[in-house]
């Protein structure tokens, strides 16, 4: 008889929890890219910053909520994705860390 964990046997728990893993990494790669298509879409800057070129009236966080809106995501999310890529570049990122 094998042991159960929850509803399932041991061995399918295990099975689940690995895809769970690679379901994450594959999670983490799209946050992490989707952030740094924000920071070319609307580049962060220091407050109080002025327009750069290449920018509207919409300003940084009017690009990004339009960006945010048409790929279906909210701006609060495209923000923090943005935000992490910023703060950890790809050469400082670690393979089995999620976002």
């Amino acid at each position: 008889m094998s042991e159960v964990t929850g509803s399932v046997p041991g061995e399918r728990f295990e099975a689940l929890v690995h895809r769970s893993v690679e379901l994450v990494r594959v999670m983490t790669g799209c946050q992490f890219a989707l952030g740094g298509i924000a920071l070319k879409v609307a580049p962060l800057r220091t407050r109080g910053g002025g327009m750069r070129l290449g920018e509207d009236e919409l300003g940084v966080e009017g690009l990004l909520r339009e960006s945010a809106g048409a790929i279906g995501l909210s701006f609060h999310t495209v923000r923090t994705y943005q935000w992490a890529a910023a703060r950890w570049p790809k050469d400082q990122r670690q393979e089995g860390v999620s976002f």
